[in-house]
């Protein structure tokens, strides 16, 4: 079994994603909000990545 280890303040949470979707559910606005938070990160990873990448060509 996989577990999702959440690290709070004081102490860390182990979940499986059953149980946080579970969690979630009761909860719809916060899932949506974790959702478009999670797409924003990955789209800023993306670009300084490309900008990376790009600087890396300039100098080659």
């Amino acid at each position: 079994m996989k577990f999702i280890e959440i690290k709070l303040t004081k102490h860390s949470i182990y979940l499986t994603e059953e149980e946080i979707r579970r969690l979630l559910s009761n909860q719809p606005e916060v899932y949506i909000e974790g959702i478009k938070r999670g797409k924003a990160f990955k789209r800023s990873n993306q670009l300084k990545e490309r900008i990376k990448n790009k600087h890396n060509e300039e100098i080659n």
